[in-house]
């Protein structure tokens, strides 16, 4: 499945309104979350999503956050931060 950005941005949307409503993510979202997110995607949109591909959405993200964190942690790449 593809994700477009007008998909991306309403499903961070979405995220945020259940972080927001008091949902705890310390320990990451849970099945029931993934399926109620994907539920709402195709209300929104029409196309077949599956829980499966929300979760894998996710991480997609989570392992580029981790890269660029890692990335600016490193002694050269604060150097570049501070002299530009």
């Amino acid at each position: 499945m593809k994700w477009f950005p007008f998909m991306l941005s309403f499903f961070l949307e979405k995220m945020c309104e259940l972080i927001k409503s008091g949902m705890r993510t310390n320990k990451g979202f849970k099945e029931v979350h993934m399926t109620a997110m994907a539920h709402v995607l195709v209300e929104h949109y029409g196309d077949d999503i599956s829980s499966t591909q929300v979760y894998n959405h996710l991480r997609k993200w989570r392992i580029r956050r981790l890269t660029s964190s890692r990335f600016r942690d490193l002694s050269g790449a604060q150097w570049c931060k501070e002299s530009s």
